[in-house]
């Protein structure tokens, strides 16, 4: 493997890091976002789900987290192409943030059905 691609490659994921880093000082909902991540593999590993629960649970916490990352890119693009109000910039930011509520809501039906049964069992 040449080193220049090697060199390209370890670049990528500075700046990929460099991204996450930024999304964590900025926007206060991902730290909620991570410590319920967290919480919800604390609980499957308590309540032993089964493999497949635990990668559908692994899958949406972190779609959960990528969504976040995206609204972030949105939000600071839209803000870099315009600084002062504008209608289109409003609703591309609320779209992105809606997506972000859309992937929140169904990993919080997701987590109904994997904890629901184990924590509210059929009498």
């Amino acid at each position: 493997m040449p080193i220049k691609y090697i060199r390209k490659h370890t670049k990528s994921y500075k700046y990929a890091t460099e991204g996450i880093l930024y999304t964590l000082r900025t926007q206060s909902n991902i730290w909620i976002q991570i410590p319920v991540g967290i919480l919800v593999l604390v609980l499957a590993w308590c309540f032993e789900v089964d493999k497949w629960e635990w990668g559908v649970l692994i899958l949406t916490v972190g779609l959960v987290l990528t969504a976040e990352l995206f609204n972030t890119a949105i939000e600071a693009m839209m803000n870099a192409i315009q600084n002062k109000y504008d209608v289109d910039v409003k609703a591309a930011k609320d779209i992105a943030a809606g997506a972000v509520l859309v992937t929140v809501i169904t990993s919080v039906v997701v987590g109904l059905m994997v904890f629901g049964p184990r924590i509210f069992p059929k009498v």
